[in-house]
């Protein structure tokens, strides 16, 4: 099964490549440049934005309706959004004057699905093994339940928005990052975009970090090969959602 997605993963980093020269060879390289540097310095605007906006107090106007730790993670959840899909979408439109659906959003094609549920099926056994280690079991689900609290209305609310941020994340490192930089880098962009992909990642879990390494690669490839994110969406929420709940089981919270 994993020697057939590496087949896979082979066959579109050539593809790619060749895709690639093509479209060097009949392009306009000052526009090309111009394209990259526009997508680059957007990403790191991006970034910047949301590490110093993201802070932790509360989303104005939920502190009262729900609670506290919900609020604290709304606004975390609404800073991503803006900083991961907001910020490119306006520039991509704007500055860049292109479709969004060209930068990763396009729908996939019928049996897109195969190789995200071989990762999913490979993936499930280490992040099972992951939620029995204290430094995960201390780090999710990032909604802490209160004492006697239960997971009904607000960590269940959470996991909607958990999800929603992940449609950010793919939508700004699979798409944004990879596909604009695709025609100047080829199958490099990949590589490019998983240096600040792993780099969201420092501050939790030391091997999910270094899981961020091999994941944004496979799941950059991925992009590039069916031009679409939305698989890589569904794997990403599926993954999050089994940590959070095997935790939870640990815990007998659930």
């Amino acid at each position: 099964m994993l020697a057939r997605l590496g087949r896979h993963l082979r066959s579109a980093f050539d593809a790619i490549e060749a895709e690639s020269r093509a479209e060097t060879a009949t392009s306009d390289p000052l526009a090309s440049q111009r394209r990259v540097a526009v997508v680059l310095v957007t990403a790191g605007l991006s970034l910047t934005f949301i590490h110093y906006l993201q802070g932790s107090g509360p989303l104005v106007g939920l502190s009262e309706a729900t609670t506290p730790e919900f609020a604290r993670l709304a606004r975390w959840t609404a800073v991503n959004l803006v900083g991961y899909l907001v910020i490119p979408w306006v520039v991509v439109r704007f500055v860049l004057k292109e479709r969004v659906a060209e930068f990763g959003l396009a729908r996939h094609a019928p049996g897109g699905w195969r190789p995200y549920a071989v990762l999913l099926v490979a993936s499930l056994p280490f992040v099972v093994w992951a939620a029995t280690l204290p430094s995960f079991q201390s780090t999710y689900p990032f909604y802490r339940l209160g004492p006697g609290e239960s997971p009904w209305p607000w960590l269940v609310a959470w996991w909607g928005l958990y999800a929603a941020q992940f449609v950010g994340v793919e939508a700004f490192f699979r798409g944004f990052l990879v596909h604009g930089t695709r025609a100047r880098f080829g199958a490099g962009s990949v590589f490019v975009m998983m240096v600040p992909y792993l780099m969201i990642h420092f501050g939790k879990p030391a091997p999910e970090a270094l899981s961020a390494i091999l994941g944004g690669v496979v799941l950059g490839f991925l992009s590039l090969t069916t031009r679409s994110i939305w698989w890589g969406v569904a794997l990403h929420v599926a993954i999050a959602l089994v940590m959070d709940v095997t935790v939870l089981i640990g815990a007998g919270v659930l």
